[in-house]
Parts: structure tokens; sequence; C-alpha cells
């Protein structure tokens, strides 16, 4: 059994964020998928010149970009709402973002 001191891991908080902000899984799942293993590093999370230079990952399509863009404007007014009445909020799901 982990620890309840320590923090929560990856997995374990965004189920709780999901619920939290009614937001589907597999929207921050796509999120965490396009922002960790794809990208550079103006487009990309944790990535450092160093880590471009060692192993590069691959670029992002133009609807991929498209697609960060859109879900993360989305998240951020998301997390407005919650705060003003998290009991009001509208289910987002995939279909509410561009096809990628």
């Amino acid at each position: 059994m982990r620890d309840p001191t320590w923090p929560e891991r990856g997995v374990d908080r965004s189920d709780r964020v999901a619920t939290a902000l009614n937001v589907d899984a597999a929207v921050l799942r796509n999120l965490w998928d396009l922002s960790t293993d794809r990208g550079d590093i103006s487009t990309a999370r944790k990535v450092s010149d160093k880590a471009e230079l060692d192993k590069p990952r691959p670029a992002h399509t133009p609807a991929e970009l498209h697609w960060l863009c859109d879900a993360i404007r989305l998240l951020a007014l998301r997390l407005g709402q919650w705060e003003a009445d998290p009991a009001t909020l509208a289910p987002l799901s995939m279909a509410d973002l561009p096809p990628l």
C-alpha cells in the first residue's frame, strides 16, 4: 500500500483531476501523450537542449498542435469554471476537441 504522506503518482492524480473537472480521462491521456512523447523544446514538456540533441522526439503534426492548443485553452477555461462553481460543469470529452 502506498504511503499517504507521499505525493500522488501521475495516474492517481490524473484520475482525480478528470473526476473533479468532469473531463474524460482520454483528454488528459492524449494531452500527456502529445506533450511527453512528441515535440521539440518549444512544444514538449520536460525537454532540455541536451535531451533534444541526445534523442530527438518526433515532431507534432499540424493537427496535433491544433489539438494541443484547443485542449489547453479548454482546460484553462474549465479550471476557472471549476473555481467558480464545480457543480455546473458539463462533461468535456474528445468530441469537444478537433479530431487527431
